[in-house]
């Protein structure tokens, strides 16, 4: 009933019902509180399968980054191509922190474009997800400095040997001094 009383952001007050909602999702990701988790989640997932509303999808995905479960996988593995929605649904996903959703991000790499693209990239890398790191590195030459940027962000955090002269050289490159893609920095951090 809840769910049903959001509106779109200008055609409506639907503060308190936010409000409402929100204080559910916090209350019922608290420790001990797995049966209100489990029906919010249940709920959650329906309103956003029912809502057509992106902005509302939205303001929902959000909230089920407080309860998700790896009953929301494929919902949210859905969206993550999704221009509007990619974001907060890779949000959502990267808060279960499981091989499961790794694998999501990985299996979703391969088709995402733009920022999507990124989001993953960035999402596989806070994973520290090793099996990424031969497919980010196929990436590194095929884009712009965005994408090289973020990719090497990734494999430095992912750590994996093989990354070690890929990532000297990047330093190497730039003299170890700061530039945009910050290959110096990301070349330390993976040496420490």
């Amino acid at each position: 009933k809840l769910l049903q009383q959001l509106t779109p952001p200008g055609k409506g007050d639907d503060t308190a019902v936010r409000f409402a909602i929100n204080s559910l999702s916090r209350y019922s990701s608290e420790f001990g509180r797995a049966l209100e988790r489990a029906f919010l989640e249940r709920n959650l997932i329906r309103g956003i399968s029912e809502i057509q509303d992106k902005d509302i999808k939205m303001y929902l995905i959000r909230q089920l980054n407080l309860v998700a479960t790896e009953q929301s996988m494929d919902l949210l593995a859905s969206y993550l191509h999704h221009e509007k929605l990619g974001e907060p649904a890779a949000q959502a996903l990267l808060a279960m922190r499981t091989d499961a959703v790794s694998g999501l991000f990985l299996e979703a790499l391969s088709g995402a474009e733009g920022k999507n693209k990124l989001t993953i990239l960035r999402a596989l890398g806070e994973l520290k997800y090793l099996p990424a790191a031969a497919p980010i590195t196929a990436l590194l030459d095929a884009g712009d400095q965005d994408l090289r940027k973020v990719c090497l962000e990734a494999l430095g955090a992912i750590a994996s040997p093989d990354s070690y002269k890929l990532l000297l050289k990047a330093a190497q490159s730039v003299d170890y001094a700061y530039e945009p893609t910050n290959a110096t920095e990301v070349f330390l951090r993976y040496a420490f």
